[in-house]
């Protein structure tokens, strides 16, 4: 009989024990609360694609067409939001001296702006990226006539014929030709490392010889074309149809 009064009595007072009315004012906060952590999440997830992008640029499927403004708007957007959320949700009576109240979305979106602040950090600091695309690399290296087909192939033939020079005093390089028409030279190496060592001041010996000469070769567009254990110098454009049919890399002289 006393159960069936109790429920009688709840009944009439809306649901609630005891005849107290149901707290609005706390599910209103904790919504509050649900929103600020969702998005804080979204500013996370936001940031943290920045910070992938940065170190693997273009290695991510999907990441291609996406720019980093994109992320960090995305960041930051969704962290002011999470802020102003949390500051409604604490604004309601019933959070008041709960400090667990909107949490989530602060911790959150705390995060989001320190993944934005590393991604763009990174991406100063290392403009390709930590974590580099394998470069293709399929020049006929240990063929030198190879070598000077695919260049009058990709260019065009060397109208006086190919010249070699003497590497006797060059450790770590193989072979080095000339071309005087079009104006191309390349050389191969022994190993990776010598095509490292010998990078920059072949860059500085040709941009020398060029400066000497004058006239408009003086001001033309040179590029340096580099693979795994070759290098190949001449007009950016000639570079550019030379770097579509062997790969590698191509860097300004100047």
């Amino acid at each position: 009989m006393a159960d069936d009064f109790e429920s009688f009595n709840t009944a009439l007072a809306g649901g609630a024990p005891n005849g107290r009315p149901p707290r609005a004012g706390r599910s209103h906060a904790n919504g509050w609360s649900r929103c600020a952590g969702a998005a804080g999440l979204l500013s996370a997830l936001g940031g943290a694609g920045l910070t992938v992008d940065a170190v693997a640029p273009g290695r991510i499927p999907g990441f291609q067409s996406v720019r980093p403004a994109v992320w960090v708007g995305l960041s930051v957007g969704f962290a002011a939001l999470s802020l102003l959320l949390v500051v409604l949700a604490r604004l309601r009576p019933s959070a008041r001296g709960r400090r667990s109240v909107g949490a989530a979305g602060i911790v959150l979106l705390v995060c989001g702006l320190l993944f934005t602040g590393c991604g763009l950090l990174l991406e100063r600091s290392f403009p390709e990226g930590l974590i580099k695309a394998p470069i293709r690399d399929e020049a006929p290296v240990d063929q030198p006539d190879a070598m000077d087909r695919g260049i009058d192939k990709a260019v065009r033939p060397c109208t006086a014929g190919w010249q070699s020079m003497s590497v006797g005093d060059y450790p770590g390089v193989s072979v080095v030709r000339y071309c005087k028409d079009p104006s191309v030279a390349w050389a191969s190496f022994d190993n990776g490392s010598a095509v490292s060592i010998y990078r920059a001041p072949v860059q500085g010996k040709f941009k020398e010889l060029v400066s000497k000469r004058g006239g408009a070769q003086a001001n033309a567009d040179w590029c340096l074309l580099s693979g795994g254990r070759w290098m190949v110098v001449g007009l950016r454009a000639d570079m550019v149809r030379l770097q579509a049919a062997w790969g590698g890399e191509l860097a300004s002289i100047g």
